[in-house]
């Protein structure tokens, strides 16, 4: 469309102008830009001061010219014919404009209408859309996020009802025969079941706990509280509850921790995460040795939990610390797990701004490598 400037003189913007002065008042307090144009050429015959500031352009450099003059192209334009803006009504619509300065900004335009002198009018009004589009992409991203949360938080529970279902099962079924049938039963029977019946209540009380462990991360109920410790301490801590276990499967368990080496961690936290990670390691190791070592090495300490045992495949290894991909697999003796304990360990550490690293190879052994920031 072609813009010719000769279709009003000066009189007519000026009786345009002073039929108009009534509204100037609101016209130009207003924060957003607004233009009137012409109903049927869509020539601008006024603009407000507001269009300086986010057009860019004043009064009077608008005054005379067409509207196409605003954007970035012709096809991008509203339609500001009297009639389709009359059929169609206000509608607020986004689209790109050029400012003076020829910055392309996506803004939200409002078309109405209006008459005076039995001529009619289009008023368009311009409204920064940036934060608003912004906004929306936030809104989008964590709605994403928050159903990417749902179908895990559903996976995850689906998977904790059936690890919780089983070992109650076995527990009904070896009580059930010991109450029923305990005068028919040998000694040694009665000590199986009984032995089972413990080993599953073990399974049971480090699912709970390690359940309600997780369910006070997730609501922020578990105090961070950062101090320095000897962190051979913390390992002979955790040596001494699980060296029962670990010498029922004969495993030689070895604290290589330097007895001055101190990290700046949450005792609580860090005990729960050597607990679960050697505890991880026993499950899987027979006969073998476990190791835990540490050091130093450009201002991160590195914790290493390392076995001999059956090892893992790169499906698992990737699968380890994915609350919607955690699966219990069996121990060499049969033990159960449901891989929440490290799915803790993984939250604990991030809470240091650490990270876990696992290497392993099936029949060639694990290790996991703890990396929080040394802090002297």
């Amino acid at each position: 469309m072609s813009i010719d400037d000769s279709h009003y003189s000066g009189n007519d913007c000026d009786n345009i102008s002073v039929e108009l002065e009534k509204y100037k008042a609101v016209f130009n307090e207003s924060l957003d830009a607004i233009i009137i144009t012409d109903g049927e050429s869509g020539k601008i015959i006024d603009a407000n001061s507001a269009c300086k500031i986010i057009l860019g352009y004043n009064r009077e450099e608008l005054i005379g010219r067409h509207y196409l003059l605003l954007f970035e192209n012709n096809a991008s334009a509203p339609i500001t014919n009297i009639d389709d803006v009359q059929m169609y009504g206000p509608a607020v619509t986004a689209k790109s404009i050029k400012a003076k300065d020829g910055s392309i900004i996506p803004m939200d335009i409002t078309l109405s209408t209006m008459k005076f002198d039995h001529r009619n009018f289009v008023l368009t009004t311009f409204r920064d859309a940036r934060d608003r589009l912004n906004f929306e992409k936030q809104i989008k991203k964590y709605n994403a996020e928050l159903t990417e949360l749902n179908t895990n938080k559903d996976k995850f529970f689906s998977i904790i009802a059936h690890d919780l279902k089983s070992p109650l099962t076995a527990v009904l079924g070896y009580s059930e025969l010991l109450a029923h049938e305990i005068d028919e039963l040998s000694q040694e029977e009665v000590a199986k079941y009984s032995a089972s019946i413990n080993r599953v209540s073990k399974e049971l009380t480090e699912l709970l706990d390690n359940l309600l462990t997780w369910a006070r991360m997730q609501t922020s109920r578990i105090d961070f509280s950062p101090v320095k410790v000897h962190l051979t301490t913390l390992v002979e801590d955790v040596f001494r509850l699980l060296k029962s276990t670990a010498k029922l499967k004969q495993i030689d368990l070895q604290n290589n921790v330097d007895s001055k080496l101190e990290i700046f961690a949450d005792e609580n936290m860090m005990d729960t995460v050597l607990r679960n990670l050697v505890s991880n390691s026993i499950k899987f190791t027979d006969k073998g040795s476990i190791k835990v070592s540490a050091s130093v090495e450009n201002e991160v300490t590195e914790i290493i939990i390392e076995d001999n045992g059956v090892g893992m495949n790169e499906k698992t290894r990737e699968s380890l610390f994915k609350i919607d991909k955690t699966k219990s697999r069996l121990g060499t003796q049969q033990e159960k797990g449901t891989g929440l304990g490290l799915i803790l360990c993984k939250e604990f550490v991030q809470k240091h701004n650490g990270n876990i690293e696992v290497w392993s190879e099936p029949g060639k052994g694990s290790k996991f490598t703890v990396k929080i920031p040394y802090k002297r």
